[in-house]
């Protein structure tokens, strides 16, 4: 029988319906589960399990009536009769019972727990109350045998708090906010936890801290939870106090719940649309990790061993069990199926996120294979609609070996489309580190230093790579844009040479060119190259091309040219649109390329 008591330094955390939705996570493993309520002096395990307003009432005894009765007799009660049988969730085939603190709120209830004095039970009785709590323990293992004992544990700093805490638990669950008046509390009993007194043979307890009702989507949250973490870890005066936490859990904010608590394990809502229900399932899965292998192992086994006679069912097998029970095993089965069966795209990448975030080291390498192959820029209209996280991306590219330049890009490009365009200059920057001749990474990287207006560090590493900027046009296009953003730099002469011209218009970067001539002072060339990229644009429809060079034209006195190159190939209604697109300065105005494209091939057709 493993104990694991759920602890908070500060209510309002979700402490008890944390552990009502553990108690049936494991039934639904097939666990028997005793869970007692120790907050006596504000119960509520019974609102969090016991649905019905008339079986809640119907409650008369729990563990203040226990605690009454061996007082009173010197002797353990029988456990069961204090125990409740708690209906399951659809397909558990577990159980659970609860043992309520007793008939709260009914008057009586108060005053059996007024009466007792806990500083003569606990220290002061012929047989210590201490000793009572561990009788009841072992009570519970040898009349119910469970597998799990969940101990609901008083908030603060009590002596029946205490002895949930350090006389019980091989397991605790310490709840807290990321306010300091919480923190600092629950450092100090955490602390103190690891210097308590324990029953002989029983080792230090095992602590679990999660951080709780942080507000999802926060753009800071890896931050609250760095600094919340660094501060629990904080050097103590006794170094034998130190805390020395690898991670934190956290369980989100969740509106619906605020409004009405209710248990969400095995419930209606899949985690795919509860961010609190994925929270719930990493927590257990921290917390019983070699329960839940040797649960699931068989049924895993079962359904890849039906896989070549039916493909689709033992997918959804597999699919079911890990969404159900975040299981690391079931997803990283679930990776390789679907590696197997070519499934592709947001799909295999939210299983590679839900298998990163148990961060096991084995299945680095199979999450960064499906990451390279599947992951493309994200626009951030269609964010909301993945259910991974670009930090997901982000830390796989991040602990690569051999990381991705492709990945690399589309992840720049991605947090750009986001507006977090400091860490994509990050990422890019990081990938120019490893592999300065990579094309692409290096002229994104310019312009994504462009886009954050830091022309200065963009001319320096052109400098630097001056052969292989020039020698490529995608780069010197890229050096273009560096240029022509920035007007405290005159233009050099190099770019603007007819050979560098050229590559940039046969390139497709004609505006460039248009806009390096005027910022040089070279009006009459820029009018001269304006007049055939017009041409050029009008011939092959292209709406940027066009209103590119018809703002030279129209800003330089060339509007009957202008006008008379449009009228030449395209009817009244698109020329009557593109002079006033062009002489409006709105390119978002200017007809569509499929709009323009088969007009210019049947002018094409009469010339």
């Amino acid at each position: 029988m493993e104990t694991i008591t759920f602890y908070s330094y500060k209510g309002g955390v979700g402490r008890t319906l944390a552990l009502a939705n553990v108690a049936h996570y494991l039934a639904l493993l097939g666990k028997k589960v005793v869970a007692i309520d120790f907050d006596l002096e504000a119960p509520g395990l019974h609102y969090k399990l016991v649905n019905k307003r008339s079986e809640r009432t119907a409650i008369r005894h729990g563990l203040i009536d226990y605690l009454v009765e061996t007082m009173e007799t010197g002797q353990a009660s029988d456990v069961s009769k204090y125990l409740i049988s708690i209906s399951l969730m659809k397909g558990a085939e577990g159980s659970i019972l609860m043992m309520p603190a007793g008939a709260a709120p009914e008057r009586e209830y108060w005053r059996k727990l007024s009466n007792i004095d806990w500083q003569d039970f606990l220290y002061n009785s012929p047989t210590s109350g201490a000793l009572r709590f561990l009788e009841l323990k072992e009570q519970i293992r040898e009349e119910i045998n469970p597998d799990f004992l969940l101990i609901d544990a008083r908030t603060g700093i009590t002596e029946i708090g205490g002895v949930a805490t350090t006389l019980l638990a091989d397991k605790i669950v310490c709840l807290v906010t990321p306010m300091q008046e919480n923190l600092d509390g629950a450092r100090m009993v955490l602390r103190a936890l690891r210097q308590s007194p324990r029953p002989p043979e029983m080792p230090t307890p095992q602590i679990f801290p999660v951080v709780s009702r942080l507000p999802h989507g926060l753009q800071n949250e890896k931050q609250i939870i760095d600094k919340t973490l660094n501060f629990l870890n904080e050097e103590a005066e006794d170094l034998q106090d130190t805390l020395n936490f690898g991670e934190l859990v956290v369980l989100h904010n969740d509106l619906d719940i605020l409004q009405g608590e209710k248990i969400l394990v095995g419930g209606s809502t899949s985690a795919e649309k509860s961010q609190l229900l994925q929270d719930y399932l990493l927590l257990f899965a921290k917390l019983s990790a070699e329960t839940i292998r040797e649960s699931v192992t068989p049924i895993i086994d079962r359904a890849l061993n039906k896989l070549m006679e039916f493909p689709d069912e033992s997918q959804k097998e597999i699919e079911n069990l890990a969404y159900s029970f975040n299981i690391p095993q079931a997803f990283r089965e679930l990776l390789k199926l679907y590696r197997l069966r070519n499934v592709k795209g947001d799909e295999i990448l939210q299983a590679a996120a839900r298998l990163w975030s148990f961060r096991e080291e084995q299945d680095h390498a199979l999450i960064e294979s499906v990451v390279n192959a599947n992951f493309s820029e994200v626009y951030a209209y269609a964010m909301r609609t993945k259910n991974y996280s670009l930090d997901f991306i982000h830390e796989v590219w991040t602990n690569s070996n051999q990381p991705s330049m492709k990945v690399a890009v589309d992840l720049a490009e991605s947090y750009d489309n986001l507006s977090n365009r400091d860490v994509a200059a990050s990422v890019l920057r990081r990938a120019f580190a490893i592999d300065p001749t990579d094309e692409n990474v290096f002229s994104t990287l310019i312009v994504q230093l462009v886009r954050n207006e830091s022309y200065r560090e963009a001319r320096s590493l052109i400098s630097q790579n001056q052969d292989l900027v020039i020698s490529s046009d995608k780069l010197l296009a890229a050096w273009a844009s560096v240029e022509e953003a920035d007007n405290e730099v005159a233009v050099p002469d190099v770019l603007i040479a007819p050979p560098s011209l050229r590559r940039l218009a046969e390139s497709g970067n004609q505006d460039s060119v248009l806009n390096l001539l005027l910022k040089a002072g070279l009006v009459e060339d820029a009018i001269k190259y304006a007049g055939e990229y017009l041409k050029t644009g009008l011939i092959e429809g292209d709406p940027h091309l066009i209103f590119a060079s018809g703002r030279i034209l129209h800003l330089n006195d060339r509007r009957k040219e202008l006008s008379s190159e449009i009228q030449n190939v395209y009817e009244p209604t698109f020329y009557r649109r593109i002079i006033a697109a062009i002489a409006d300065n709105e390119l978002h105005a200017m007809p569509e390329n499929y709009e323009l494209e088969p007009a210019a091939r049947s002018a094409r057709r009469y010339r």
